[in-house]
């Protein structure tokens, strides 16, 4: 097998493990009361066989199994198994099975272990919240992010602004643009949240709106960011007013986000579908 390396996220402690077919290493780390490991982005890491080999050999040394590198490699039922072997679960690996299930499509099944979770007492995370609410909008299940947004008023992190702009995504790709906006009200002036109001008034089909919101937004001095450029593009492409689209052009050029790849393909696109074909 070729060698390959797991990385601990920097949030917690530098950790990695690199293993071969003649050689196993690792360094310490601990949070939570288990070992834990996210496997890096890449070919190997995604191949199932030698992350297999991998998990076998940390098993071998004592360590709990990543339930997250196996969710997000295609292990699923292989990671639902060890989760459920597990004496004692924390929110940390409740939340992976969520975002594992909602990441490999199997959505109902993480809105029904988010529930599993909510039953044993525990508070979800920002970050499970938001792999339920994008399963309630992907699965187009309203009832069910409402409840979701309800619960997120009750223990007061509608503030939050992953989880206000994970909820108002939710809304936005429902179709409820009112309520969209009665959560940007809630929530402080966090370039995220302009992000979503920007992005959900695109979607939703109101360009003009969306490019009034990223003008309010500079009026106001939030600093604007690639996501910014991004949804306000769209909102272009919904009024279909090409003059728009250049002064949004022309800010992207005086920002630090010029040379973005993902801005750089947002403003082709706007470009293109503008019949518009060289103006980059």
């Amino acid at each position: 097998m070729g060698s390959f390396v797991v990385q601990f996220p920097s949030k917690l402690k530098n950790f990695t493990v690199w293993a071969s077919a003649n050689n196993l290493r690792f360094n310490g780390g601990y949070f939570g009361g288990f070992h834990f490991f996210q496997f890096s982005r890449g070919e190997r890491a995604n191949d199932p066989e030698k992350v297999k080999e991998l998990m076998e050999s940390i098993r071998e040394i004592g360590l709990q199994v990543p339930m997250g590198s196996e969710a997000k490699c295609g292990f699923l039922a292989r990671g639902l198994k060890v989760f459920d072997e597990m004496p004692m679960k924390n929110l940390v690996w409740w939340t992976l099975v969520i975002s594992g299930a909602v990441q490999n499509g199997e959505i109902e099944m993480g809105l029904g272990v988010y529930l599993g979770m909510r039953r044993t007492g525990l508070v979800p995370n920002e970050f499970a919240l938001g792999c339920v609410t994008k399963g309630c909008a992907d699965l187009g299940d309203k009832e069910l992010g409402q409840c979701v947004h309800c619960f997120v008023l009750k223990v007061g992190m509608e503030k939050n602004p992953f989880v206000g702009s994970s909820i108002l995504n939710m809304y936005a790709k429902l179709g409820d643009l009112e309520d969209a906006e009665r959560v940007y009200e809630c929530t402080d002036n966090h370039v995220g949240c302009w992000n979503a109001l920007i992005g959900a008034y695109a979607q939703c089909g109101y360009g003009f709106e969306s490019l009034m919101a990223m003008s309010l937004m500079q009026y106001r001095g939030i600093p604007v960011d690639a996501f910014t450029f991004i949804n306000a593009l769209k909102g272009c492409l919904v009024v279909g007013n090409l003059n728009f689209g250049r002064q949004i052009h022309g800010l992207i050029i005086h920002s630090e986000v010029a040379f973005s790849t993902a801005v750089i393909n947002s403003l082709m696109d706007m470009y293109f579908k503008n019949g518009e074909s060289c103006m980059l």
